[in-house]
């Protein structure tokens, strides 16, 4: 009887050694794949900070170029702004020019005109003096 207690307890203390054994087996194996996720999770990580390092840089890369465009766009401006008044000064000026040349042409005609009324009236005073100067003769 003791012997075949001792058995029995001995059956029953492999069976438990059997299931910690497997036991053991799944933690063994839980843990070597949470050794393997946290290796692709810091991987993971790494390339996520690579990622932000360089939307960082690229971001300070695009502030940078803004200011470019911004001063380029002010001088842009400044110039625009110059040529507009030159162009109204020299518009002005050229409206004046035209002004006095109307002027000058209006002032020919009517020197043209007097100056033909002039000849055409000397010619016709010359004409009847000389006339009534031939009859005197």
């Amino acid at each position: 009887m003791r012997i075949e207690a001792l058995q029995k307890e001995s059956v029953q203390v492999e069976d438990e050694i059997a299931e910690k054994q497997h036991y053991t087996r799944q933690l063994e194996h839980v843990l070597l794949r949470l050794k393997n996720n946290q290796l692709k999770f810091d991987a993971h990580m790494v390339g996520m900070e690579e990622a932000m390092n360089a939307i960082i840089k690229e971001g300070n890369e695009v502030r940078l170029l803004r200011r470019g465009l911004d001063a380029g766009l002010a001088k842009a401006i400044a110039v625009l702004e110059e040529t507009e008044l030159a162009l109204a000064s020299s518009r002005k000026d050229r409206q004046v020019l035209i002004e006095q040349r109307r002027s000058e042409v209006k002032n020919a005609v009517m020197l043209k005109v007097l100056t033909h009324s002039l000849t055409h009236s000397l010619t016709h005073s010359l004409t009847h003096s000389l006339t009534y100067l031939l009859t005197l003769f």
